[in-house]
């Protein structure tokens, strides 16, 4: 599923200075799209029979350096989808 996952993300956002990173983890399929460090969009793909999908964007505290950053493992994670407050 990660490959064509990754083929649909790429076609569907694209643009100077985007970046796509996709990762099957832990039973789902973490996604994160960003043009620059604070420009960040995760999702993750729970169950692809069920076609259960989460997006968020992390506030901009979990996207400083030494903290949880703009990938793909850790949307599979969830992580970023609370107020760090």
């Amino acid at each position: 599923m990660t490959p064509a996952v990754r083929a649909v993300v790429k076609r569907a956002v694209r643009g100077p200075g985007v970046t796509h990173d996709v990762i099957a983890s832990a039973g789902a399929v973490g996604i994160a799209v960003s043009a620059d460090r604070y420009d960040c969009v995760m999702a993750r793909i729970l169950d692809g029979r069920s076609g259960q999908v989460e997006v968020w964007r992390p506030a901009r505290v979990y996207l400083q350096p030494g903290e949880l950053g703009c990938g793909a493992d850790a949307a599979a994670a969830g992580g970023g989808q609370r107020s760090p407050h």
